[in-house]
């Protein structure tokens, strides 16, 4: 298997081409998570992978709790399906406490403290939902000295990881928090070893070909976990070679080969990217993200699947500019590729098209 497959295979499982997702929640059940640092692009994600997806009905899946963002898999956010947010806690959250453990000593929060802020929290969202800077005050009202800024962001991701909290509704712009036992009442036992097979499994469908570091990171797991995960799904998952690397990928038909050219308008933390950390150079050949040459705009573009460049968008009250660094110049039939790719973001936006631009890195 080279280079080239692994990307075409990808593009499929991912619904980068071909025939997309239903809805929203199929998106995220498939990817088993969506990183979600920054709401507004992980929502682009989903929306260009979906069907009948627009920039409303992912609000309110997420406002309506079949979405929740929260800490999970790694110290950021991501949209899980609340079907699947338990067990995934369950199983990577002591690592992410484990990486965040030298910034929770940085800024004074010991295990007590952290238990402490928790059990506040925990009565403090019955019933509600609040804002970050009300759990701030309510903390503070508490005796917690210092509940802001990243030492309040640290308590709720605490708060997040031990299954006390995740997303409430926004209000108008304003994200919320909420009790996690009222938006995904506990399933009862967890079973280690069943949740390291079902996370190979999901993985490896929705991101695959993927190595067994790809899994690692994206998992926060130790290489001795990936490897007995990968295992434990080794009955229905197969091995292949290539490239001097060992992937696993799902028994599923031949993809069908991608049209050409294609172009993708990323998010930077899509799953296309995010999913591959071990195995990057398959789509980012020319190391173009650790290039210092290369503007880090607010997104990623893709031709045929290889990283390309950086675009950025600028979205007005009734229309959207898109600007782009690349080292393609997308002329003929790729700019026309580029101009569908920037039309559907636009049109997911709900907005016109009223500028493209193309400049060299």
């Amino acid at each position: 298997m080279d280079d080239e497959e692994v990307a075409r295979r990808r593009l499929a499982v991912q619904r980068l081409h071909g025939e997309p997702f239903d809805h929203a929640e199929g998106v995220v059940r498939a990817l088993l998570a969506v990183q979600a640092q920054d709401v507004e692009p992980s929502e682009w994600s989903i929306g260009m992978r979906a069907a009948d997806a627009t920039l409303d009905s992912i609000r309110a899946a997420i406002d309506g709790g079949a979405l929740l963002r929260t800490h999970v898999l790694r110290p950021t956010w991501h949209l899980v399906h609340r079907d699947d947010l338990r067990w995934l806690l369950s199983l990577t959250a002591p690592r992410v406490h484990v990486r965040n453990r030298p910034r929770y000593a940085d800024l004074h929060l010991d295990a007590a403290l952290l238990d402490r802020a928790a059990g506040i929290i925990r009565e403090a969202v019955k019933g509600t939902a609040l804002s970050r800077a009300e759990i701030g005050e309510v903390l503070t009202d508490a005796g917690i000295d210092g509940a802001s800024g990243q030492r309040l962001a640290h308590i709720l991701m605490y708060a997040e990881l031990e299954q006390v909290v995740c997303s409430g509704p926004r209000r108008g712009t304003t994200q919320t928090y909420a009790a996690l036992d009222e938006l995904a009442p506990d399933a009862g036992t967890f079973d280690r070893d069943t949740a390291l097979r079902e996370l190979a499994l999901r993985f490896v469908t929705g991101h695959g070909p993927a190595t067994r570091g790809d899994l690692q990171w994206w998992a926060s797991l130790t290489a001795a976990a990936a490897d007995r995960a990968l295992d434990a799904a080794g009955d229905v998952l197969v091995r292949v070679e290539g490239g001097g690397r060992t992937y696993h990928l799902a028994p599923v038909p031949e993809p069908p080969a991608p049209p050409r050219p294609s172009v993708l308008l990323l998010q930077p933390y899509d799953e296309y990217v995010s999913g591959a950390a071990d195995s990057r150079d398959v789509h980012d050949p020319g190391d173009l993200l650790r290039a210092a040459r290369w503007p880090r705009y607010s997104g990623l573009v893709t031709l045929d699947g290889r990283l390309v460049g950086s675009w950025r968008r600028h979205v007005r009250s009734a229309h959207v500019d898109i600007d782009l660094a690349a080292d393609e110049a997308f002329a003929g039939a790729a700019g026309e590729a580029l101009e569908r790719a920037a039309w559907h973001y636009a049109t997911f936006r709900e907005r016109e098209l009223s500028r493209l631009t193309v400049g060299a890195p």
